[in-house]
């Protein structure tokens, strides 16, 4: 049946997730020693787009084909209408999974997408799935799959169980909310009563208390779909080779930097299990990992070392929000990692010559040697590029490609941006992907597209507010005066003038 089990009632919560666009895909499988399918002229497919924010972004900031297809209406009219007012090669269908693999005119693709789908599809839906990667992916292809991970879920599972007690218990026709609310109330009551099930798993104590500040639209599709399905990664894995695809690495370019998350111990143990396969399960039980992200690919060409070097030299960077007077520093499953902003002045001095163009790693590194090694110098720009402090960059021709199509996006997110729930991120053509703007930031950027002076920011979009019946909060308490209001608001102004705009310039965001 179409859509049998899955929410449709209610519209997935917008979000952007820069780990889908084709680029940094390509940079992970490179880091991963594999030959990355091009960007340019490629088609791309996302299966179940959500929103379609994410989509509409690499559509406008990436010289891409791009498809998509998801059940819900209220998502493929979102999706449409962003693409219409882009004006990008996108094209959205709201056709179930079955629907889809038998359309006519449909290309072979380099890229699919299937994020936030898998684990919350039945057995059928998976096997149409799999269908559609085996028939549609081209050879050297790549296929991105995010999926809640085992052994890291056995308790929000049983977790789970339990929110949906009285769901299942025949009052299921009851609207969702109401059956949210009160299957978050019968755990805490559990909680509060005494049950070993939270005194044996912590980790579900701990998520109880986050799932109290998540939206309904968030705790409708993880948690109240009929299927709810974590993985272990050996079964994903198996059910990829259904498909003919062979496993290619995890997505993060972080994973490149084993020590953020693993002890010697650990990495010694690791490196004796001589099956890739077995070795990437062994970590999930070393970290306990609750989501993967992974990378499959078919018949991707295996580069040498010499050719990945080479073809990563020639990336162009951007500093996407990179600060030279602060460290870096990552957390990790194994404690803290940090680059001192002695070692990154030298990179970001470089990355800002020339009014911020975007520039080679091979220049970086050449540019940024003395205080550290080539490879802790590299090992620098990856942590960099992970934790979305420097951002992969095009090419001259494909920045003014891109920029008309930016623009064109930026203008309708922004009109959108005081609202509630508005995305929170902005195309740039320079690297093709989204970069988080928050909404009030959003509004004062509008507001400088438009000639307003930066000491108007804060009373105009005050105003803008109060016509919404909008207040700021503070340590999440509602700020009532006007004058708290317009302080907070002067304060944001004074920063997003100073400091966030010059970044939004070079990325192309800000004209």
């Amino acid at each position: 049946m179409r859509g049998d089990g899955y929410i449709t009632e209610i519209p997935y919560a917008p979000g952007y997730y820069r780990e889908l666009s084709p680029r940094l895909i390509g940079f992970s499988l490179l880091l991963n020693g594999f030959e990355p399918p091009p960007v340019e002229g490629a088609a791309y497919l996302e299966l179940g787009f959500g929103q379609g924010l994410s989509a509409n972004i690499h559509a406008a900031g990436s010289a891409i084909r791009l498809y998509g297809t998801d059940l819900l209406p209220a998502h493929v009219d979102n999706a449409k209408s962003l693409a219409t007012a882009s004006g990008a090669n996108a094209r959205f269908f709201d056709d179930s999974f079955e629907e889809f693999a038998k359309r006519d005119g449909l290309p072979q693709f380099d890229y699919i997408i299937v994020h936030g789908v898998w684990s919350w599809i039945g057995d059928e839906a998976r096997r149409q799935i799999i269908g559609i990667l085996r028939d549609r992916l081209k050879p050297e292809g790549v296929v991105f799959i995010s999926y809640n991970a085992l052994p890291g879920r056995e308790a929000e599972r049983a977790l789970r169980a339990l929110l949906l007690l009285k769901s299942s218990s025949g009052d299921g026709a009851r609207p969702l909310g109401e059956r949210i609310d009160q299957g978050l109330s019968l755990a805490r009551r559990a909680e509060e009563a005494g049950a070993r099930f939270f005194l044996a798993y912590p980790t579900a104590r701990r998520r109880l208390a986050r799932l109290a500040t998540q939206s309904h639209n968030y705790l409708a599709h993880e948690f109240f779909n009929r299927d709810w399905q974590p993985s272990y990664f050996a079964d994903v894995n198996a059910d990829m080779s259904r498909a003919g695809l062979s496993f290619a690495g995890p997505q993060s370019p972080l994973d490149a930097i084993p020590a953020l998350n693993f002890s010697p111990e650990q990495m010694r143990l690791m490196q004796e299990i001589a099956n890739p396969i077995d070795r990437q399960s062994l970590r999930d039980f070393l970290l306990n990992t609750e989501f993967r992200r992974d990378l499959f690919v078919r018949n991707a060409r295996k580069l040498t070392q010499e050719e990945t070097e080479r073809r990563i030299s020639q990336i162009l960077l951007a500093n996407a929000g990179a600060d030279c007077n602060e460290d870096l520093a990552l957390t990790g499953a194994r404690g803290r990692m940090k680059v001192a902003k002695e070692h990154l002045r030298p990179i970001l001095d470089h990355l800002a010559q020339d009014r911020g163009i975007p520039k080679t790693i091979a220049s970086t590194l050449a540019s940024a040697g003395g205080t550290l090694s080539p490879a802790k110098t590299m090992e620098a720009l990856v942590l960099l590029i992970g934790s979305a402090k420097l951002s992969l960059a095009q090419s001259d021709d494909a920045i003014a490609a891109a920029r008309p199509f930016c623009s064109a996006l930026n203008e309708r997110l922004m009109t959108r941006a005081l609202e509630p729930g508005a995305p929170q991120a902005l195309a740039s053509p320079v690297t093709g992907i989204g970069h988080p703007v928050a909404g009030i930031e959003q509004h004062f950027l509008k507001l400088y597209r438009e000639g307003v002076v930066p000491s108007s920011w804060a009373h105009a979009t005050w105003e803008q507010l109060k016509q919404r019946d909008r207040h700021l909060a503070k340590e999440g308490r509602r700020l009532e005066s006007e004058e708290k209001n317009l302080d907070v608001l002067e304060r944001h102004a004074r920063t997003f003038a100073e400091k966030s705009l010059g970044t939004l310039k070079a990325l192309g965001i800000a004209a």
